[in-house]
């Protein structure tokens, strides 16, 4: 909340304004591009940035390139003295698993354990509205959270949410103007990273916008990522694909007697 609050303050600061509650539903071909609003409202515009990161395909954009794809995370209750004591995170720090099928995790300011990661969730059809979410994908990821930390500290699950990636086969993003319309230029496929990496794109948008070209060659300058064809393939090369790394994880820590960690 505080990096969305950041970004919105210096949005104002440069003259921007923001429209919440303005949710676009669909995006047309001709220049200025007329963007359709929920509730039948439409906006002009000159130039149009589309960083809907999973939801992109839900405008018609990408369908088959960009997978919209679940995440999980859970939350504690505040660690009691003991308990910290027992974990002995001492630094806090951020902690990243080395596993291809990993979980992520760290301190809240009062003491919380975040607590992501688990198998990543395509669903059918490339749903973005997960009705209901896993209860399988939340009690695999609790007892993920009970194997990382000792037995005795009896940590307690307080909340829990779900939400939803855009993933591209080559795990690369997308940064360009859009074939069907060079006005609209998409911002997509981070692949789970796109805290930093979003951010860092600024710069890289700015110089499409601003002098119609960027002044670096660099791989996810592209129009359209890897097409992965009709919704069966698309279902059972994602699922066949997290099986399989999940399976090598798992031959890995039997081979090593221990998770990896980073």
């Amino acid at each position: 909340m505080q990096l969305v609050a950041g970004l919105a303050e210096r949005v104002i600061a440069k003259g921007g304004t923001i429209y919440e509650g303005a949710q676009v539903v669909a995006i047309g071909n001709e220049q200025p591009v007329q963007l359709t609003l929920a509730g039948g409202g439409t906006v002009e515009a000159d130039a149009v940035v589309v960083a809907t990161a999973g939801y992109t395909t839900n405008l018609g954009l990408l369908r088959g390139r960009l997978l919209p794809v679940h995440l999980q995370v859970l939350v504690t209750e505040p660690l009691t003295s003991s308990q910290q004591q027992q974990i002995g995170w001492v630094k806090r720090e951020g902690i990243v698993e080395a596993r291809r099928v990993f979980n992520y995790f760290r301190l809240t300011a009062d003491n919380r354990i975040v607590f992501g990661g688990g198998p990543p969730r395509y669903c059918w059809g490339g749903q973005t509205v997960d009705r209901p979410p896993s209860q399988h994908a939340f009690a695999q990821l609790t007892s993920e959270l009970q194997q990382t930390f000792p037995v005795e500290t009896a940590l307690r699950v307080a909340g829990r949410w779900t939400g939803v990636i855009g993933y591209t086969i080559d795990t690369l993003p997308a940064i360009q103007r859009a074939r069907e319309n060079p006005a609209v230029i998409h911002v997509v496929g981070w692949c789970g990273h796109g805290v930093a990496l979003s951010l860092a794109s600024g710069a890289w948008v700015t110089h499409l916008l601003c002098d119609n070209a960027v002044p670096e060659d660099l791989p996810w300058y592209r129009n359209n990522p890897p097409l992965v064809p009709f919704e069966p393939v698309r279902w059972l090369a994602f699922r066949t694909g997290v099986g399989i790394m999940a399976l090598q994880d798992r031959l890995e820590i039997s081979y090593h007697g221990q998770r990896p960690w980073y």
